[in-house]
């Protein structure tokens, strides 16, 4: 298991056009590729203006995109595995949770080495096999933290 927290980032990761002294909170606009965030996948950096809908995805979500949701308060817990147990372990530990889907998103991520990575501003925790109690806990400290998050609003219906 490989733990890294970032509580302190150094931001120094590059766009296209981007300098060495980029505002991690900065907006670029929608559709632009970013490279050079420090972690994969990213916990923060330059983000489009918009993230994804909270809950269960089926598709990756580009690291532009998932930033916005970092920004925001999210957890996002991804996976790289098609082992649909593993898969469904996540969805359940995650639609749980008090005000499911308010930020919490579920996700596969071809990117990434491990099983499953769990990401929030300027934090990750990766591990190979479902550890319930860690992504609980991870949850619990990160949810709703996000140095610009707004209001949860759930859907009715």
């Amino acid at each position: 298991m490989i733990i890294i927290s970032l509580f302190v980032p150094s931001f120094g990761g590059t766009g296209r056009s981007g300098s060495g002294d980029e505002d991690p909170l900065r907006v670029i606009a929608e559709g632009t590729d970013h490279f050079g965030y420090s972690t994969n996948p990213p916990t923060f950096g330059p983000s489009w203006p918009t993230g994804a809908d909270w809950g269960i995805h089926t598709e990756d979500i580009r690291d532009e995109r998932q930033v916005r949701n970092l920004v925001e308060g999210g957890v996002l817990i991804q996976y790289s595995t098609e082992d649909q147990e593993t898969i469904g372990k996540l969805v359940e530990v995650v639609e749980r949770q008090g005000q499911y889907p308010c930020y919490l998103i579920v996700a596969p991520y071809a990117g990434i080495e491990s099983t499953v990575a769990m990401t929030a501003w300027g934090a990750i925790e990766t591990m190979e096999e479902i550890n319930v109690e860690q992504i609980q806990q991870f949850i619990d400290t990160y949810r709703g933290a996000g140095p610009q998050t707004p209001p949860c609003v759930l859907q009715e219906g």
